[in-house]
């Protein structure tokens, strides 16, 4: 039901591409078990059925997203002094696919593992740095998550910053937006930027 639902969606949003052209660098069962053993985590039936049809996509027209609120799921405290950044919307420019694709997930996780939360999977970019995140947190899994690298702030600033004392996992949400409870509710929540 839920690779249905995605399909209806892909159709309204205006149809997807393969990067590179040709097949779509999708993921095999194996693949995806390799995967969720890197992880740690088995990934939601929704998001798994994407990959195994959808993986290294990218949408024929400009489709945006925005957050549920345009606050990050951490804030700093007034007192901190330290800015809470909004975030209002943004483009998808594409989703990673297999290690055949332009744009491997398995590059993806191995290169924002230690600046995202715990049990987080980047699933998808804005070609800028900025990334889909998919939670597979006991609190949030499934939920759906923009990270804006901008507001980004790694562990060795924190503790800079802080007179030595490491950074706590929360905070790592500082920079994390909410988007949608489950994937199929993302793609919902798409929309094609008629501006352009």
């Amino acid at each position: 039901m839920s690779l249905l639902k995605i399909r209806q969606e892909i159709e309204r949003l205006g149809g997807v591409f393969p990067i590179p052209k040709g097949d779509f660098p999708v993921l095999n069962e194996e693949a995806i078990s390799s995967l969720e053993s890197k992880i740690g985590k088995i990934l939601p039936k929704d998001y798994r059925d994407f990959l195994s049809v959808f993986a290294g996509c990218s949408f024929n027209q400009y489709v945006l997203l925005k957050p549920q609120k345009e606050t990050a799921e951490y804030i700093h405290s007034e007192s901190s002094g330290y800015v809470n950044p909004i975030f209002k919307r943004a483009l998808i420019a594409y989703f990673y696919g297999s290690d055949k694709g332009t744009h491997p997930i398995s590059w993806a996780y191995s290169t924002y593992q230690e600046r995202i939360p715990n049990y987080c999977l980047p699933i998808a970019s804005d070609g800028f740095g900025n990334q889909l995140i998919l939670s597979l947190q006991e609190n949030s899994s499934g939920g759906i998550y923009w990270w804006d690298h901008e507001n980004e702030w790694d562990a060795d600033d924190y503790e800079d910053e802080n007179e030595g004392e490491k950074m706590p996992e929360q905070v790592k949400w500082q920079n994390m937006y909410f988007l949608a409870s489950n994937f199929v509710e993302f793609f919902e929540s798409l929309f094609v930027d008629e501006q352009v």
